[in-house]
């Protein structure tokens, strides 16, 4: 049986695959009191579920999902504001290649749709030298 868990390892394992980089589960918001909360390693990959903005039963007796997910690509680079900022792109780049036509297989999940990347620039991010790349989508999954 599919579930968003199994999707949620599936990603995770996909991306731990194709990028050499430490690749995490990330719960919450990106944001200043988050993040003191959790250790942040650099580079890395953190992926979040969003959660679902449609949930429909069908007749066949299914639930399908509209999930929508996020990475964060976080860079540091000590004083050097454009090598970060191109390394989180780069990192950005290689998640979308990464996720794109994956159903990761899992069974009656759907390829990403919706796929965009947000240069998250912050004053807390800035000051502690790092760059963000969001990536998010959703993909839709039979349960």
């Amino acid at each position: 049986m599919s579930s968003v868990n199994t999707l949620y390892n599936a990603i995770i394992s996909k991306l731990s695959a194709d990028i050499a980089v430490s690749v995490n589960r990330y719960s919450g918001q990106l944001g200043e009191v988050e993040n003191k909360r959790v250790v942040l390693t650099f580079p890395a990959l953190y992926v979040a579920f969003l959660g679902a903005n449609s949930i429909d039963g069908l007749a066949t007796g299914e639930t399908e999902l509209n999930t929508r997910w996020i990475v964060y690509a976080m860079t540091q680079s000590p004083g050097d504001r454009e090598a970060r900022t191109e390394n989180a792109i780069d990192y950005a780049q290689a998640v979308i290649d990464s996720i794109m036509f994956q159903d990761f297989g899992v069974p009656r999940a759907r390829t990403p749709v919706n796929l965009r990347i947000d240069n998250v620039f912050t004053e807390w991010a800035d000051a502690r030298e790092m760059a963000i790349c969001a990536i998010s989508w959703e993909q839709k999954i039979r349960i």
